[in-house]
């Protein structure tokens, strides 16, 4: 699965692929299982290899979705801070420098329920929506991704050069050329 988002909240956001142009399908989810989910979280290390596979271990013994999650999605943000601790942001990482302009990120507990995986992705969609960098914030023009533009002139207009971008530029020269040979023939 393809990591396009530039944020840890917008990755989350594009596990559902398809096209613009198109409703969502339940057959472009990218994660279907919670072991997908897992998987996807190790990844991009919101929890550790062993972290997810206890996690898949606990979640097939439990499948059932709860009620009370989407009710408690307002508190998931405070939720996920109260057990949360700040540390440099190259603790666990064994780099051993004790600079002193070292910037500090939350880190949380190791996961004991099933939904535990999900306080740092609330956490970072919180810090998106309320710090930023929201002028950045792009939709793909060929998918439904969303996406950070990081380019010099804010001027990307897709997700992923190896998907969206090829496909994209690929319409734009077959329509180019297209012009051109109506103007020829005209």
């Amino acid at each position: 699965m393809p990591l396009a988002g530039g944020h840890l909240a917008l990755d989350f956001v594009n596990t559902v692929g398809g096209l613009h142009i198109e409703p969502p399908s339940p057959a472009e989810e990218l994660m279907d299982t919670y072991d997908d989910f897992t998987i996807w979280c190790a990844r991009l290390s919101v929890i550790s290899e062993r972290q997810a596979s206890s996690l898949r271990a606990a979640g097939r013994r439990d499948e059932r979705p709860r009620a009370a999650l989407l009710e408690r999605l307002r508190e998931e943000e405070r939720s996920a801070l109260a057990d949360a601790q700040l540390a440099p942001r190259g603790a666990g990482s064994g780099s051993g420098s004790r600079d002193r302009t070292q910037t500090l990120r939350w880190t949380f507990p190791p996961p004991h329920e099933l939904t535990d995986p999900l306080r740092p992705i609330v956490h970072a969609a919180v810090e998106l929506l309320t710090g930023g960098p929201l002028d950045r914030l792009k939709t793909c023009g060929n998918c439904r991704w969303l996406f950070l533009d990081h380019s010099r002139n804010h001027s990307r207009r897709w997700c992923s050069m190896d998907e969206c971008g090829i496909q994209m530029k690929h319409a734009r020269f077959v329509e180019q050329r297209r012009r051109r040979r109506r103007a020829a023939t005209a």
